[in-house]
Order: C-alpha cells, then sequence, then structure tokens
C-alpha cells in the first residue's frame, strides 16, 4: 500500500473513529485533463458510502466557486461523494467551503466530511474553534423546511429542488442539523430522508441557540410598483401578525437581487414616508416561507435579534404562540 493511502486509510480513521478503506482510483480517463492535471485520486470507503479524495498540489486555486463546479463534475463522472484534500488552509477558506458545501480534508486535524455526519472541532494557529456554532443560511433554511412540514421526512433529493440548491448544499446543511440533534437521516433504498427529532416549538425551542439572522443589510428606496410585490417584514410584518402599530416607512424583504442606489439620508429626512420602503436584503430566500404577503414568523422573529424593544419582544412571544404547528 503506498504512503497516501495509508494515511487516508489510517490516520483519517482513527480520526473519525471509523474504519475506512483507501485505494488508488483509476476512474480518470473519463475525466478532463483539466481535473485530472497535478492532482492524485483516492476511493475511500466507509460500509455502504463510497468518496473520492482529490489531493491537490500547493498550486490549485482557492475560490471557493471554481472547486464547487469542479466538485459537481467530478461527483457527475465519478458518481459518488467528492472530497478535497489539502496540505494548508486558512480561516476565510474554510468558511468559504463551508458555505458552498465543500467537503475538505486538512490532516491532522481539519475535517469537515458532511456525508459522513463529521464536523469535527478545528484549530487555527492553535486557536480552538468548534465548527459550526451557528447555522449557515442554507442550513436555517432546511431547518424551516422541515419545521413548517406536516411531520412527514423530506428527502434530500426534493429539498435541493425546493430550495434551488446544490446535492452538496443540501448534504452539508443537513449535517449541520444533525450536529445540532434537530434532526436524523435515514437511507430508505438509495434516497436519504431528513426526519425531524421534535415538532412544533418544542423543535423551534432547541434550534434557538443555533438560528442566525436573516437580514444582511437594510437600504430605504422610493416605493415603485417593482418592490410591493416582495413579502413584507421587519415591524410592518410584525403588525400584520398582531397589533403593533406598524411604522410610518413600510419595510419589506428580497432576496437573490443587489439594490446599487438607494435613499442618503438627508433624502429621507425631507421626503414623505409614504414614498418610501425600507427593504431588508436576506441571506435566504425570504419568499420560500412567505404567506399572504408576509415573511414566514420564526425568521421574522430572527430578524429581531438583539432587539430591546419590549414592545416587539411581546408581540414575537405572541405570533410564536399563536402559530398553528404541525
Amino acid at each position: 500500500m503506498m504512503e497516501d493511502e495509508q494515511l487516508y486509510t489510517v490516520k483519517l480513521s482513527a480520526l473519525l473513529g471509523v474504519s475506512l478503506a483507501a485505494e488508488r482510483w483509476e476512474g480518470t480517463d473519463d475525466l478532463p485533463e483539466y481535473l485530472v492535471q497535478n492532482r492524485k485520486f483516492y476511493k475511500v470507503q466507509d460500509g455502504d458510502v463510497c468518496f473520492l479524495i482529490i489531493e491537490l498540489d500547493e498550486k490549485f486555486s482557492k475560490d471557493s466557486r471554481i472547486l464547487h463546479h469542479q466538485m459537481e463534475n467530478y461527483q457527475y463522472f465519478a458518481k459518488m461523494y467528492v472530497a478535497y484534500s489539502v496540505k494548508n488552509i486558512s480561516r476565510q477558506s474554510r468558511s468559504a467551503y463551508i458555505e458552498h458545501g465543500i467537503s475538505f480534508i486538512c490532516l491532522p486535524d481539519q475535517v469537515y466530511l458532511p456525508f459522513l455526519g463529521m464536523l469535527l472541532t478545528n484549530r487555527f494557529n492553535r486557536e480552538k474553534i468548534v465548527s459550526n456554532d451557528k447555522m449557515t443560511p442554507t442550513a436555517q433554511q432546511l431547518f424551516l423546511l422541515l419545521l413548517y412540514s406536516d411531520g412527514d421526512p423530506v428527502s434530500k433529493s426534493k429539498a435541493a429542488l425546493m430550495m434551488k440548491k446544490s446535492a452538496a448544499s443540501i448534504t452539508s446543511a443537513s449535517a449541520i442539523l444533525v450536529k445540532f440533534g434537530l434532526v436524523v437521516q435515514k437511507r430508505n433504498g438509495k434516497e436519504l430522508l431528513l426526519y425531524r427529532t421534535k415538532s412544533g416549538v418544542e423543535l423551534l425551542n432547541m434550534a434557538r441557540p443555533y438560528l442566525i439572522n436573516p437580514v444582511k443589510t437594510v437600504i430605504t428606496v422610493y416605493k415603485i410598483r417593482e418592490y410591493l410585490k416582495i413579502p413584507f417584514a421587519g415591524e410592518t410584518a410584525l403588525g400584520k401578525y398582531g397589533m403593533l402599530n406598524e411604522p410610518a416607512i413600510e419595510c419589506r424583504a428580497i432576496y437573490g437581487k443587489t439594490i446599487d442606489a438607494g435613499v442618503s439620508f438627508n433624502e429621507e429626512e425631507w421626503e414623505k414616508e409614504d414614498k418610501l420602503l425600507h427593504i431588508q436584503q436576506w441571506k435566504y430566500d425570504c419568499n420560500l416561507f412567505s404567506h399572504n404577503d408576509l415573511v414566514d414568523p420564526v425568521s421574522l422573529a430572527c430578524s429581531f435579534m438583539g432587539n430591546k424593544d419590549e414592545r416587539i419582544e411581546i408581540e414575537l412571544e405572541k405570533m410564536i404562540k399563536e402559530y398553528r404547528w404541525q
């Protein structure tokens, strides 16, 4: 057995606490030359799960978008999960890889293999960091998909279709939810099904420490017809859910579109309030769970993280309590 194969069979097995078998992968003949050059390939097996480790040299592109695109090509040709093996990784690169659903190995102590349910403690410059103490935007969206469901299991392929995400992104997101004890996954033939561990408010309360604020930025714009088609958010939505007085300037949410030009602070001071609109730009699709032109209640509550207004806290608590949970 070659030295690199021993590295993945012995060291990775010991690190993960599983029994892995690694061998050189000989399927590179079908790959384009640019996906083969200066790379080594190993097929690794853990029981019924096979995955491909691609060892990258020092000169590989660290752009997560390029690596994600290449990973999808490898998965198409190899018909198995794919993970990159790198010799060094920065904190910034690691975060980008996880966000883009890229599995990776950087021995001896940084491993991200979500298809094995492995999210391990990582170290950067001797500083100990626990991976993902909060949900990623995709993980939170997947959590909401399960939370608002009727309780039946959801397959990863269905979740990917509904959320318009890649299979790799859903795999990474589900591994985070499994780690937090919110979801279990079971295989049914070729499908991996996701099951909630609790339901309704009980599941929501379990998830509270891990939820993130979905709002990336807030911008003030002039109210035009285009923006009146997106869902209400912020205090406007909270007012429509309950009894809170709605603000003079409406608030709505948008995802996937960059709004370049807003209204300056000076213009906002002098303009009539009914001509203006506050738009929250979200980290995940605010339309997927919106109903009656309102963003979903859990995301709405998360958008008020850090709020100290007692009126808002009372209304949020009432909204969550009165929601008809499945």
